[in-house]
């Protein structure tokens, strides 16, 4: 499957089978990798000015520099997919094209010279994400004396979510000889994106990098009783985007009080549904809209819904909203132990929540002025509101099916059938006013 209409096309072909054996020493079959990559980063770092200065003059990339940084790239996308069990084959040494995670990169072009002259300070905020994203292909480390955080920084790299998803892939791996269809999607997501920043911050491409989680064909999502509906637009009213924080303290008030009596109800669910294996519909009822609500006030906060949101979590009544089923028998084995059982899951939506920080903030930036939220972002954000939910609607016993971790593919096909071909530049294409998507 190959994403279309990237600056750095992302392409998978992977059937999610695992070795346990290889698996289980994944960490040290990949250091030979590791080291390899330190040693290749250190000539990237050498040669980056003097491919900088030649391309600010000749305004393009040199040939022979844009075939190595396209070369580490690729082989940087290589290690971190057999890293973070995104791949199961063993990757070779030269980043050569065809591995089961790859990345098509295009042919040297011109690009604007202002553009090339503010490449740094244009890709911080892809960098940003790319951290809160946890890919590790800016992975380093070092310190310096007087309090240089280096070391903390080049962690940040290596500890969001697809850091942690490495960590729960590994031992959905072990257990399963196959890694979930979600992780490696998720993880997919994740490196492709790294590999977009990348490529951009060496001017491999002017195309700004996209966040959206639609633009690499993946896998479609399983049906889950707990679905996310986003029928809201773009554009953003600035007056209520400038205010958001404090428009928002009302519903932080309420969603407190009524986590409280939400809290003290989900034991008496516990109760119940070992009895009788399912919730009784009033149950089910107070705590969907419960959850619902606390879907339509995060939505508001971090920009990815536009209008002030209502107070009793009713369906159909905020243009981001849920779609719950109505109560379904459910496992006593799997609600005896779901306290234990949603650990992983609370795992992942800690990674989720620090990505939603991170792309409510550049949405907020980006409707603040332009009047409208990026099409990556929002897909983005509306990926984990959607795992989160999920994780709401699993943990308040509205469902037994696990929250699902991957982007949602289904409407990754319908997009590449006709892909957007904007125009190159150093404007996120993602900020460019163009019709909505449907």
């Amino acid at each position: 499957m190959t994403g279309a209409g990237l600056p750095i096309r992302v392409s998978h072909d992977d059937d999610g089978a695992r070795s346990r054996v290889t698996v289980f020493f994944r960490f040290i079959l990949v250091i030979p990798h590791l080291i390899w990559l330190l040693l290749w980063g250190i000539g990237i770092v050498v040669l980056l000015p003097v491919h900088w200065v030649i391309a600010l003059i000749m305004g393009r990339p040199a040939g022979w520099a844009h075939g190595f940084y396209a070369a580490y790239v690729r082989y940087a996308l290589h290690v971190y997919a057999f890293w973070y069990l995104a791949a199961e084959r063993y990757p070779g040494f030269v980043g050569d094209p065809g591995y089961v995670v790859d990345a098509e990169t295009p042919a040297p072009a011109p690009q604007r010279r202002w553009t090339i002259a503010l490449r740094l300070i244009l890709a911080i905020p892809p960098f940003v994400l790319s951290a809160a994203l946890g890919n590790g292909l800016g992975w380093g480390s070092g310190s310096t004396e007087g309090g240089d955080d280096t070391a903390a920084v080049a962690a940040s790299f290596n500890l969001g979510l697809g850091f942690v998803l490495a960590f729960l892939a590994w031992f959905a791996s072990l257990a399963l000889a196959r890694v979930p269809q979600g992780l490696r999607d998720a993880q997919v997501y994740s490196l492709g994106y790294a590999a977009q920043v990348f490529g951009y911050f060496f001017l491999l491409t002017e195309r700004f990098p996209t966040s959206d989680p639609h633009a690499i064909a993946l896998s479609p999502m399983p049906d889950r009783p707990v679905r996310l509906r986003d029928d809201g637009e773009r554009r953003r009213n600035r007056l209520l985007v400038l205010f958001r924080l404090l428009l928002a303290v009302p519903h932080f008030v309420w969603l407190t009080l009524w986590s409280i009596v939400a809290f003290v109800l989900v034991v008496v669910a516990w109760l119940v549904a070992l009895v009788l294996a399912r919730l009784p519909g009033w149950l089910h009822g107070f705590l969907s809209a419960y959850v619902r609500y606390w879907t339509h006030v995060i939505s508001f906060l971090y920009v990815l819904g536009g209008p002030f949101p209502g107070f009793l979590g009713r369906p159909g009544s905020y243009p981001v909203d849920l779609e719950i089923d109505p109560p379904e028998p459910q496992s006593r084995l799997k609600t005896l132990f779901r306290a234990f059982l949603a650990l992983p899951a609370f795992l992942a939506g800690s990674a989720f929540s620090t990505v939603m920080l991170v792309a409510g903030i550049g949405a907020w930036w980006a409707a603040l002025f332009v009047g409208r939220i990026p099409e990556g972002l929002k897909g983005l954000l509306g990926w984990a509101v959607r795992y989160q939910a999920q994780l709401n609607g699993y943990w308040f016993l509205l469902t037994d099916r696990y929250p699902y971790t991957g982007p949602d593919g289904r409407r990754a096909t319908e997009a590449h059938e006709a892909p957007a071909e904007p125009s190159p530049g150093a404007v996120p294409e993602d900020w460019r006013r163009a019709p909505e998507a449907p």
